[in-house]
């Protein structure tokens, strides 16, 4: 069975984080308070080590490498759009 779990990012910079194995990010957006979190579909029944995934939150304008594996999977907005940061994963689905 799947079911779709949240998950805490910073504002800003890299966090690895543990999912259950085969997790597949679904996306991202701004609960309560500007918490900043991504939704991920994931196995409830698997089994396994954690897989960690690696996610760099980039903010508009901000210069960088483009580093191979990395995928784009969302955007969110703060302070009525004054801060926009786009979200970036590596490994995992």
């Amino acid at each position: 069975m799947r079911a779709i779990w949240k998950f805490h990012l910073p504002h800003h910079g890299e966090a690895e984080i543990a999912m259950p194995p085969g997790a597949e990010v679904l996306g991202v957006g701004v609960q309560r308070g500007g918490r900043i979190v991504a939704w991920a579909s994931v196995d409830t029944g698997s089994v396994g080590r954690p897989e960690q995934l690696t996610f760099v939150v980039r903010m508009t304008g901000e210069s960088f490498e483009p580093v191979e594996g990395e995928r784009f999977v969302g955007t969110f907005q703060l302070d009525d759009g004054d801060y926009v940061g786009h979200v970036f994963v590596r490994g995992g689905r």
